[in-house]
């Protein structure tokens, strides 16, 4: 997330559709831990991701919308706020 924050302020080109591979697995649809995990962790930051309907694992957000998002929470916070994230999937990969 530090990355997508890092690429917003240097003006990089980035493609329309963002997302999040939590690596969950078709063949274990019960297997959902690092998912509802981070799902419930963005949920709370109030971030754009959400659950692709038709990909198993995968997070999905417009650009447009994350970088709305991110805008929003302002610098300081928003370095807080990935921060944050970025330690709930480190402690659940």
């Amino acid at each position: 997330m530090n990355d997508l924050s890092k690429a917003f302020e240097c003006g990089e080109d980035l493609p329309p559709l963002l997302g999040i591979n939590t690596g969950q697995r078709k063949n274990k649809p019960s297997d959902k831990g690092l998912f509802s995990v981070l799902e419930s962790h963005l949920k709370e930051l109030s971030a754009p991701f959400h659950e692709h309907p038709n990909k198993a694992g995968w997070l999905l957000a417009a650009t447009a919308e994350a970088k709305s998002w991110l805008e929003s929470k302002g610098s300081a916070e928003s370095v807080s706020t990935l921060n944050s994230l970025d330690k709930t999937m480190a402690f659940h990969s």
